[in-house]
């Protein structure tokens, strides 16, 4: 009895994955002597030519880096302290009053700061209570709602007369977060009898609170 063996004709991708394989086995000490040689090569005309490409690609990175930085610098003005006279201007311009003690709180985010002031009766002045027994007034309370969101806020705690004396109390409060800012730097500002006194401050995240104090002699 004899057995005839069958010949299967392979496929032509598998004879060239075998080829391959077997160049790899026979000749890897080419291959890596070629992978040597090629990484030599990058680095050689890279640090070699200052303008090449590759020297040429690092030229404009380090540029638009520079120009993102001067830009953010430029935007945030985390540094930049606010006057009396930008105090007293945007005041007006959203029509909030004065008079004879004004505490009054700016940031230029639009993140919700919130202004407290605590009067020597423990009487509170904010946003849920914005009218004191003493006639002191919460007149401007920008960035409270999502819907009205600005990045030139003001909130105003004005006392039309001299509110009787004692320490009263300031809560800068950051309320919510609105804004990618990692830093939210503000200036507050508190007047008695015309006489102002400016404090500047950065918050950081929510829920942090800064207090301040005045006494009315």
């Amino acid at each position: 009895m004899s057995v005839t063996k069958v010949h299967r004709k392979e496929k032509w991708w598998f004879h060239f994955i075998r080829g391959i394989n077997l160049f790899a086995f026979r000749y890897w000490w080419l291959i890596l002597l070629l992978f040597a040689l090629g990484v030599f090569s990058f680095f050689w005309f890279c640090n070699e030519e200052q303008d090449s490409p590759c020297a040429q690609i690092t030229e404009v990175r380090l540029s638009i880096d520079e120009a993102i930085r001067s830009l953010e610098d430029c935007c945030a003005c985390n540094d930049v302290a606010h006057s009396l006279d930008y105090i007293d201007e945007l005041r007006l311009d959203y029509g909030g009053s004065t008079g004879e003690v004004m505490v009054t709180l700016v940031w230029n985010t639009t993140d919700d700061l919130d202004l407290h002031v605590i009067e020597p009766s423990g009487e509170r002045i904010y946003f849920s209570k914005p009218l004191s027994s003493q006639n002191g007034t919460l007149d401007i309370d920008k960035n409270r709602s999502s819907m009205d969101l600005t990045i030139n806020p003001i909130e105003n705690i004005f006392y039309p007369d001299l509110p009787r004396s004692g320490t009263y109390t300031i809560n800068v409060h950051c309320y919510s977060k609105n804004s990618n800012s990692t830093e939210i730097p503000y200036t507050l500002a508190v007047n008695i009898n015309g006489q102002t006194k400016l404090y500047n401050d950065i918050m950081y995240n929510k829920g942090d609170l800064h207090r301040q104090e005045f006494i009315i002699r």
